[in-house]
C-alpha cells in the first residue's frame, strides 16, 4: 500500500500502468507528450495536438518520498517488497507484454549479491590449496614428508583473513563488495611465504640441534618473506590514499591481513615448523608419531611387507632427498634456461615482442565500467539496463542545474541570466537540444495563460508561485513543488533546481568529458549555480581512475625500489627488479586490452594489489642471484634458480588455483579478479624465472669477492664481510 509504505507519488501512473501492462496494442492517444512520470516513450508517434498515438516502449517512473529519516527508511521497505511482489504478479497476470523493472536499490542489491553468491568457493579454494601444498611437499617417506605440515600454513594465512574481517568491522571499515575478494589474495600471498620457509627448511639440511636448523631457515627464509610482505602492504598503503572510497577500504582490509599473515606464518607456522623437526629429528611416523626404523633396516630384520611399506621411516640425508616430482623437475630443469646463449637471445627478442604487445594494448585501454557488468547475466536488473539502453539510449541522464542562494526571479536582468546560462548549454554538444525543465518558464506560460504579468516584488512574486505549484487543473505543475526550496517562514526562495538532458554518448570517455563541459559551462555563469547529476557519480571514476592508477603505481615502484635497497644487497640487482616490474605492469595494462577488460575504479584495485604480486618472483630471484656463492654470473643464476625456483613456482601455482574456482563467477568483481590474478602471476612467473634470471646472467651485476655478509655456506651459515662491483 503506498499510502502507508514509501508514500509514493503515484500521479495517474497507477491507471496508465493498468490499461498497458495486458493491452500492448491500446490505444493511447489520451496521453500527452512529454508525459510526466516517465522519462520518455521511444519513438513515439504524435498526433496534431501533441498526444501520444504509438510507441515501442514506455518507461514508468515513481518517486517515493525522501524528506526525513522515517521517510526514507519508509521507501526502501517499499522498494524490498516491490521487488519481492512484482515478479510474481507479472507470472500470475500472464502478461502479453514484456515487462522489466528496477528500483533505487537494485544496483546495491544486485551488486552485493552477486558477489555474496560467489563468496561460497573460498571454502573450496582453500581445499584446493591444502591439497596441492600437500602433493608438492608429499615425497619422501613417513618420517621426512611435509605434505601434513603445509596445511598449518594454509591455517596461518586464513586465521589472518578472520582477524583482518574482525577487526576492520570493529574499527568501523564499511564493508564493500570487492572487499570479498582478499581472501583470495592472502590466501595466496601467505602459501608463497610458506613454500619459501619450507624449502629453506629444506636446503638447509640436517643440523647438529633443531634450534640451529630452525635459526638456519629462518635466516635463509627471513629476507625474502619480508621483502615480499614490506612490498604487498606497501602497495596496499599506497593504494588507501587514493580518493576512491572502495579502493580505500580494500586497501584497508587487506593490508592488515597482510601484516598479521606475515606475523602469523612466522610464529604460528614456525611454531608448528618447530613440533614438525622435532618429529623428524626423533624419527617418529607422520600420522601416528610413534618411532620408526629406516626402510633398509627394516628389511635386513626381516620385518612383515605391510610393516616396511606403512612403518618405516627416517630423516632426509640430504636436501633432495624428499623431493616430489614437483620439486625435483623444476631444479633438473630451471638452470638449462641460462647456460646457452642461443637461447637467451631468443628469449630476451620473445619478451621484447611480448613487451610491444603490451604498449600497443595499453595505448587503447579504454576506461569506464558498463554498468551492465556489475550484474549476474541472469538478474532482472542486467535485462532492464539492456532494455532500457536498447529503447531509451545508453544514458542521456538528467542534469540539474541547482541555485543554492537566493535569487532575485522576479527580476528581468536575473531571468536574462538563467536564459543565458541556458542557452550556452544547448548550444553546446553535451545536452540535447530539445530537452530543457524550468519551473520559472512553466511558471511565466501560467501567467501569460491566466492573463497576469510577472510580479516585480518578492511577496507579490512568492504568492503568485505558490499559486502556481498547488494549481490543480495541470498535474504536471504539482511536481515543481520539489524544486522550489522556500524559507521556513515561507516568504522567499532560499533554493531552486532546474533540468538540462545530457546527450547520448557511446564511452565512458565521452561520458566524463560531458560532465566537465557542463561543469565548466555553469562555472562560467555569475549565478550561484552548480550542476549536478545521479549518475556523476560514475562518470567521476571516468575521468579520475587513469591519473588515480597511475599515480599509485609510480608510488608503489618506487617505495618497492626504496625497500629493495635496503633488502637486497647490490643496487644495480635493484634496477634489474624494477625494470622487470615495469614490463609486468605494462604488459598487464595491454593484456587487458586484448581480454576486454577496462580500467575502472574495480581493476583499479586488483592492478594496485598485483603491484605487490609482481616483485615476489622477480626479488626472490635477484636476491638468491646476489647471494649465491658462486663466482660467474651463469653459475650464480643457475645456482640462485636452483634454490628459489621451486617455491616460485608453487607459490604462483597455488595462487592461479586460489582463484580459478572464480572463472564461472557472476560477479564482475570476482570475473575481473580472476583474469588479472591469473595474468599477474603468469607474467610475474614469466618474468621472473625466465626474462630476469637471462637477463641477470647476461649483464647482472659481478662480482670481485664473494659477498660473505649475505652468501650461505652449504649449511646456511653466514661468514665474513666484503664488497661487491658491477
Amino acid at each position: 500500500d503506498a499510502s502507508t509504505l514509501g508514500k509514493a507519488t503515484w500521479v495517474n501512473n497507477v491507471t496508465l500502468w493498468s490499461q498497458l501492462v495486458n493491452a500492448p496494442n491500446k490505444n493511447i492517444s489520451k496521453v500527452a507528450w512529454p508525459p510526466h512520470g516517465w522519462e520518455h516513450s521511444a519513438d513515439p508517434t504524435l498526433n496534431s495536438t501533441g498526444f501520444i498515438l504509438s510507441a515501442q516502449a514506455i518507461r514508468l517512473r515513481w518517486n517515493l518520498r525522501q524528506g526525513n529519516e522515517n521517510e526514507i527508511r519508509l521507501s526502501k521497505a517499499f522498494e524490498v517488497q516491490f521487488l519481492d511482489k512484482i515478479q510474481k504478479f507479472l507470472d500470475a497476470e500472464n502478461t502479453q507484454s514484456r515487462v522489466v523493472y528496477a528500483v533505487s536499490q537494485s544496483m546495491d542489491f544486485e551488486s552485493d549479491g552477486g558477489t555474496s553468491g560467489d563468496i561460497f568457493s573460498f571454502s573450496m579454494t582453500i581445499t584446493i590449496m591444502c591439497t596441492y601444498a600437500s602433493f608438492v611437499n608429499g615425497g619422501g617417506n613417513w618420517v621426512s614428508t611435509k605434505g601434513p605440515l603445509t596445511n598449518a600454513g594454509v591455517i596461518a594465512a586464513a586465521l589472518s583473513i578472520g582477524f583482518s574481517f574482525g577487526f576492520c568491522s570493529l574499527i568501523g571499515v564499511p564493508y564493500v563488495s570487492i572487499v570479498g575478494v582478499m581472501p583470495y589474495l592472502i590466501a595466496g600471498l601467505g602459501v608463497d611465504d610458506m613454500f619459501l620457509i619450507l624449502s629453506a627448511w629444506k636446503d638447509v639440511g640436517m643440523q647438529d640441534s633443531i634450534e640451529r636448523h630452525i635459526g638456519l631457515t629462518f635466516k635463509r627464509a627471513a629476507t625474502g618473506i619480508t621483502i615480499t610482505s614490506l612490498t604487498d602492504l606497501i602497495a596496499f598503503l599506497v593504494g588507501a590514499t587514493t580518493p576512491f572510497p572502495s579502493v580505500r577500504y580494500f586497501c584497508i582490509y587487506t593490508g592488515i591481513a597482510v601484516i598479521v599473515c606475515y606475523l602469523n606464518q612466522i610464529f604460528f607456522f614456525g611454531a608448528c615448523l618447530v613440533l614438525h623437526s622435532r618429529r623428524v629429528y626423533a624419527n617418529r611416523h607422520m600420522f601416528t608419531c610413534q618411532v620408526v626404523e629406516p626402510k633398509d633396516k627394516m628389511i635386513e630384520d626381516g620385518q612383515p611387507l605391510c610393516r616396511i611399506i606403512w612403518c618405516n621411516g627416517s630423516a632426509p640425508e640430504t636436501p633432495e632427498a624428499d623431493d616430489s616430482l614437483c620439486e625435483a623437475l623444476p631444479r633438473r630443469f630451471l638452470p638449462y634456461i641460462v647456460k646457452h646463449t642461443v637461447v637467451k637471445i631468443l628469449i630476451i627478442i620473445a619478451f621484447l615482442g611480448l613487451l610491444s604487445a603490451g604498449i600497443y594494448g595499453t595505448a587503447n585501454l579504454q576506461e569506464g565500467l558498463e554498468i551492465t557488468n556489475i550484474y549476474a547475466h541472469d538478474s532482472y536488473m542486467a535485462t532492464h539496463t539492456i532494455v532500457s539502453e536498447q529503447y531509451f539510449g545508453r544514458g542521456g541522464a538528467m542534469v540539474q542545474l541547482v541555485f543554492d542562494q537566493p535569487i532575485s526571479y522576479w527580476e528581468a536582468e536575473e531571468r536574462s541570466k538563467i536564459n543565458q546560462l541556458f542557452t550556452s548549454l544547448l548550444n553546446s554538444s553535451f545536452v540535447m537540444k530539445d530537452v530543457r525543465v524550468s519551473w520559472l518558464e512553466y511558471f511565466e506560460d501560467y501567467l501569460q495563460k491566466n492573463g497576469e504579468i510577472m510580479p516585480i516584488t518578492n511577496n507579490e512574486f512568492i504568492s503568485s508561485l505558490k499559486k502556481f505549484i498547488t494549481w490543480s487543473d495541470n498535474v504536471t505543475q504539482t511536481t515543481f513543488a520539489a524544486d522550489v526550496k522556500f524559507s521556513e517562514d515561507a516568504t522567499s526562495i532560499v533554493a531552486s533546481r532546474m533540468y538540462v538532458r545530457a546527450d547520448n554518448f557511446k564511452t565512458s570517455t565521452e561520458e566524463g568529458d560531458m560532465m566537465l563541459g557542463i561543469r565548466d559551462l555553469v562555472k562560467s555563469s555569475t549565478l550561484p549555480v552548480f550542476s549536478y547529476s545521479a549518475a556523476f557519480i560514475y562518470y567521476e571514476q571516468y575521468v579520475s581512475v587513469l591519473k588515480s592508477t597511475l599515480q599509485t603505481v609510480g608510488i608503489a615502484l618506487l617505495a618497492m625500489f626504496i625497500v629493495g635497497l635496503i633488502m637486497i644487497p647490490h643496487p644495480a640487482s635493484i634496477l634489474f627488479v624494477v625494470v622487470a616490474m615495469a614490463m609486468i605492469v605494462t604488459n598487464l595494462f595491454g593484456m587487458m586490452y586484448f581480454w576486454d577488460l577496462t580500467l575502472n575504479s574495480v581493476t583499479m584495485i586488483e592492478i594496485v594489489l598485483s603491484i605487490g604480486f609482481t616483485v615476489d618472483a622477480c626479488a626472490h630471484v635477484a636476491h638468491a642471484f646476489m647471494t649465491s656463492g658462486a663466482t660467474t654470473r651463469n653459475e650464480r643464476m643457475s645456482q640462485g634458480l636452483t634454490r628459489v625456483g621451486v617455491p616460485v613456482i608453487n607459490a604462483a601455482v597455488t595462487s592461479i588455483l586460489g582463484v580459478i574456482m572464480l572463472v564461472n563467477a557472476k560477479s564482475y568483481v570476482f570475473k575481473s579478479f580472476f583474469k588479472l590474478m591469473l595474468l599477474v602471476n603468469c607474467l610475474g612467473l614469466a618474468h621472473g624465472l625466465i626474462f630476469l634470471p637471462v637477463t641477470l646472467s647476461l649483464i647482472g651485476p659481478s662480482i670481485k669477492k664473494s659477498w660473505s655478509s649475505s652468501v650461505e655456506n652449504e649449511d646456511g651459515s653466514v661468514t665474513g664481510s666484503n664488497t661487491t662491483s658491477g
